[in-house]
């Protein structure tokens, strides 16, 4: 949800300010390819979330894989699709222009997603 919300503070208030004034360069790289980092970190949460809620009611539980294996499938997936995408291999999901920028905040959503969704099944599976 933060996420979201601070996409939408960029795309409206604060990428047209910084774009529209005198800002240092590293400024306006920053407020235009956050959005690619938003993206990563949502993407890679919904390919989870969408893994452990078919894992839990489509699969038979005696075929049920684990939730680190389903969180390792979905950064997988979402690496493959993202940095396929910023390369320019495919245009799934809309028209992309190359920026190692975008490429570089891509990545680093997914690093974070996994991160974090790492560390938050660990503490889970520990209690």
């Amino acid at each position: 949800m933060i996420v979201v919300i601070l996409f939408i503070l960029n795309k409206i208030f604060i990428r047209p300010i910084i774009i529209a004034d005198e800002y240092p360069s590293i400024l306006k790289i920053f407020v235009l390819s956050i959005p690619n980092f938003y993206e990563a970190v949502c993407g890679s949460l919904m390919l989870t979330v969408v893994g452990i809620t078919l894992n839990m009611k489509v699969i038979p539980q005696a075929k049920r894989i684990s939730e680190k294996s389903i969180l390792s499938i979905a950064i997988t997936f979402s690496s493959i699709y993202v940095i396929t995408q910023e390369l320019k291999i495919h245009n799934i999901g809309g028209r992309n222009v190359y920026d190692p920028y975008d490429l570089i905040f891509s990545i680093a959503g997914i690093s974070v997603s996994a991160f974090f969704l790492f560390g938050y099944l660990s503490k889970v599976q520990q209690k």
